[in-house]
């Protein structure tokens, strides 16, 4: 059982990672040459990554409301899940991990730049384009099933 402090860093998280599962994030997320890196310069090599401004922006952008809502109530405090799906996304991008407890933890350092980063008058124009494109989208599949991507568009663009 993986215990946590709620505020611990992405660097400590991924400390409790063994080197093995550190290779398999650095091969997820394309970090170059992580085959050959030593646990440590595996650790910053991955938060760095992770931790991109524009990497990080992209990730809120893409998430969807259930994604934003579940990693908010995340970033209140200590968050217990029965269903890890509701999860998935954050924990797929690493930007959450889930304790065998069931317990998520929000890196200390994805909490201040989403927190920054939600602030941003672009960032959220961004979002709220996103949050309708998806709503469009979801709406056209609703409605035709199937629907070609170029009425789509056309849809979104009227």
């Amino acid at each position: 059982m993986m215990i946590m402090n709620p505020y611990y860093t992405l660097k400590v998280i991924l400390n409790n990672h063994s080197l093995a599962d550190l290779k398999e994030i650095g091969k997820s997320i394309s970090i170059k040459k992580y085959y050959n890196m030593k646990k440590d310069d595996l650790i910053t090599a991955i938060s760095d990554h992770i931790l991109d401004e524009n990497n990080l922006q992209m990730c809120f952008l893409v998430a969807n409301d259930k994604d934003i809502e579940a990693f908010e109530l995340a970033l209140k405090g200590r968050e217990y899940v029965d269903n890890p799906y509701l999860y998935r996304y954050w924990v797929d991008l690493f930007l959450a991990f889930i304790t065998t407890d069931g317990e998520v933890h929000i890196p200390l350092e994805v909490k201040k730049q989403y927190l920054r980063i939600k602030k941003l008058k672009k960032y959220q124009k961004a979002r709220e384009r996103t949050r309708i494109i998806n709503s469009y989208a979801l709406a056209c599949t609703n409605l035709y099933s199937v629907i070609d991507v170029k009425k789509l568009v056309e849809i979104i663009n009227s």
